[in-house]
């Protein structure tokens, strides 16, 4: 694992990463992958076997039958789960851009909603108590100003220094693997829509963002000890490769969050996000950008 993310990007080693298992044909990749969830869905949840457990997801972290994680962890009686936390666009994916979410109930399981995008960014303490472990499960869109990698550092961060074990339930990039676009992000610009050094289109899971920060100095903003000792699990998926598009994968498409409704948004994002956070422009779907009417 190398130093930094600089001499990852830069190095001719992750380009050998991104373009490893090219050789698999698309014939065999015609089935539906196994993400995260339906992995530990699949092994019974021995993984959380004695575990009290909070869940950080949205509406468009589902098993890939489209049924939500929070309701496989709640009726589940091999699973423990004690709380729920949602990020940008809350836990039901319905909060437009930057609008804050206040804490609540869950009125399906009633469980306690903690707001990550809120009065609070990072998990507090009190938030953490009666859990063992956070289990993360979010659906990114690949792209570095997109929010739910730097709700899951800041989930890190907080699970780290509280000694709680953080478990991230790993889902595809849906523009795959192998594209990289984009200067690296400077320190300077560091905020909640560029918290890590990668490029603009990262081509990297989140799963695979989680152990590079757990293994990078300075990515978490952390003491060196804390991040060192802290709990990272990895639950990979089953069936992906990095040459895969979210198309290849045979899974459904779940809005992320209301701008980001379906493939061509997802697609149009890398292109026209930026532009909406700077630029003034209002996004219709990220497909393109309209002026705001004065």
């Amino acid at each position: 694992m190398p130093k930094s993310l600089s001499s990852l990007f830069s190095s001719h080693t992750f380009v050998l990463l991104c373009f490893f298992g090219i050789s698999i044909s698309m014939e065999a990749l015609a089935t539906k992958i196994q993400m995260g969830i339906d992995v530990l869905q699949a092994n019974n949840y021995s993984m959380l076997k004695g575990k009290r457990v909070g869940l950080l997801t949205h509406k468009a972290g589902v098993n890939r039958d489209g049924v939500s994680t929070i309701h496989l962890l709640h009726r589940s009686p091999l699973v423990t789960l004690r709380a729920l936390y949602g990020p940008e666009h809350g836990i039901d994916g319905v909060a437009q851009a930057e609008a804050k979410v206040n804490s609540g109930t869950h009125r399906q399981t009633g469980l306690t909603v903690y707001s990550l995008y809120g009065e609070y960014r990072k998990p507090t303490s009190s938030m953490l108590q009666g859990i063992d472990a956070m289990i993360v499960d979010l659906q990114d869109v690949g792209v570095r100003s997109y929010t739910y990698v730097s709700c899951m550092k800041l989930a890190m961060e907080a699970c780290f220094e509280n000694n709680k074990q953080v478990i991230i339930l790993d889902r595809p990039n849906p523009l795959g693997g192998i594209k990289v676009d984009g200067p690296l992000m400077e320190e300077a610009w560091k905020s909640y829509v560029g918290p890590f050094p990668t490029p603009y289109v990262h081509g990297l899971t989140i799963g695979e963002i989680a152990r590079i920060a757990k293994a990078s100095p300075g990515w978490l903003d952390v003491d060196d000890k804390i991040r060192q000792r802290g709990q990272l699990t990895i639950l990979s998926m089953r069936g992906w490769h990095r040459r895969m598009l979210w198309t290849d994968t045979g899974l459904t498409w779940v809005a992320t969050s209301p701008n980001i409704p379906n493939l061509s948004a997802v697609l149009g994002y890398p292109m026209t996000g930026l532009g909406a956070q700077i630029g003034g422009f209002k996004p219709v779907s990220y497909t393109h950008l309209r002026a705001h009417e004065t």
